[in-house]
């Protein structure tokens, strides 16, 4: 599968593996930015008072699901600059944009022109970094990489990748080798008793 592709220290999947590091940070910046203006009102945000209102009075959307939107797109951004359970805050915030894309940006076309309509450009490049994060995993700085060994199973796969099963040493040299050994007459001596009157035994067989 991909996630346990991606997750091997071997080779250039390394600079893939890295690569999910920069995508995360980075969406975890954009996103922590947008939540905490809708939460905390940093940065020039209406806060979460006027979130809620802002948000049912253009949008006619209802107050509980402003209060989720804000909660997975900050405390889901946190949880990507951590590196921990990114998968899940991933998923959420790909829903989070669908409904953003389809509902509020397509109507206004694809081009995010300044001072004027608001396209789906932006918000559909965050849609494809939220999905890819969600099914490739946190990459090897975070904290999944170091709880997803222990805990195991499922979990550990939505905490991040999975680690790759062992692998034999170039197994294919080892069937040759046993192809070639059944080949080879047995240098061992014939220990098998002597044969009956009428039977040849292995001995026999083995020296014709």
């Amino acid at each position: 599968m991909i996630f346990i592709n991606i997750c091997r220290d071997k080779g250039g999947i390394v600079q893939r593996d890295d690569s999910l590091i920069i995508l995360r940070v980075a969406l975890g910046v954009i996103f922590f930015a947008h939540g905490a203006q809708k939460l905390l009102g940093w940065f020039g945000g209406p806060g979460f008072a006027g979130a809620i209102q802002l948000f049912q009075q253009r949008l006619a959307i209802p107050p509980y699901l402003t209060v989720i939107v804000i909660i997975v797109e900050f405390f889901g951004a946190i949880l990507l600059l951590m590196g921990l359970l990114t998968r899940l805050a991933a998923a959420l915030i790909a829903v989070d944009m669908a409904v953003a894309l389809v509902k509020v940006h397509l109507p206004q076309g694809f081009f995010v022109v300044a001072g004027g309509s608001v396209g789906i450009e932006f918000v559909f490049s965050l849609l494809a970094m939220a999905i890819y994060l969600a099914i490739n995993g946190s990459g090897r700085l975070s904290l999944d990489r170091l709880l997803r060994e222990r805990v195991g199973g499922p979990l550990g796969r939505l905490m991040g990748c999975s680690s790759p099963p062992p692998s034999r040493p170039y197994p294919h040299r080892r069937r040759r080798r046993s192809r070639r050994s059944m080949a080879r007459p047995s240098s061992r001596p014939c220990r098998a008793p002597p044969p009956g009157p009428g039977r040849r035994g292995p001995c026999r067989r083995a020296s014709l």
